[in-house]
């Protein structure tokens, strides 16, 4: 008789392990965290550096992950990070229109326009601040918009010393959000009151034999 060969029994094939990336929290992590959350999971992991950082404190931080969802072990997971913040310039000094102010009175002030950097937005508040003086709103800092220029501040009755004006601006409008500038150089202005005027002089005084 004829011996029959028996076909062999294929092995099940392995279910092939996934990982689920999602779960494991890589969003907000420093690259190197991140790195090793994923190589203890059999994934390998690509950092690069992408924006500009929102704040301070998001500098190095995963935001991005590719691809999401459940792959298969060993598979690459790219990784953006946030970079630098991108520095804002310090804006030009203020100007006041005159040197010297009495207590009680009124002096202006101007700036200049900023230019924020680019991917930043425009400018959105110019945010002054007085020292020994007050502005329209009865307070001694006072915000403007992106188009004015000049403001006028009122001395205390009992002012004295030196007016200090300074500004930083707010930039909005950039992926980064809202971000402030350095402080500005100062304006300053001595309080001073304004001399009495003094009796006039007799222009033919007479002496006393």
């Amino acid at each position: 008789p004829t011996q029959t060969e028996e076909t062999p029994t294929p092995d099940p094939t392995p279910t092939e392990e996934r990982i689920d990336v999602n779960s494991l929290g890589l969003i907000g992590l420093s690259c190197d965290d991140a790195r090793g959350v994923l190589e203890s999971n059999d994934l390998v992991a690509s950092c690069t550096t992408g924006n500009a950082a929102p704040t301070e404190g998001e500098i190095g931080l995963v935001y991005t992950v590719d691809p999401t969802g459940r792959v298969p072990a060993g598979t690459t997971i790219n990784l953006t990070a946030y970079g630098e913040q991108t520095a804002l310039e310090t804006p030009g000094a203020p100007a006041l229109n005159s040197a010297t102010v009495a207590p009680g009175g009124t002096i202006d002030v101007s700036w200049p326009g900023y230019t924020c950097p680019s991917g930043e937005g425009s400018p959105s508040a110019y945010n002054l601040t007085a020292s020994n003086g007050t502005f329209a709103n009865g307070q001694s800092s006072s915000s403007f918009g992106a188009n004015d220029r000049n403001a006028q501040i009122t001395i205390p009755n009992n002012g004295s010393g030196t007016l200090i004006v300074t500004y930083t601006v707010t930039c909005s409008g950039g992926p980064s959000g809202e971000r402030t500038s350095p402080t500005s150089p100062e304006a300053t202005a001595s309080i001073e009151q304004a001399p009495a005027p003094g009796p006039t002089p007799d222009p033919n005084p007479t002496t006393d034999e």
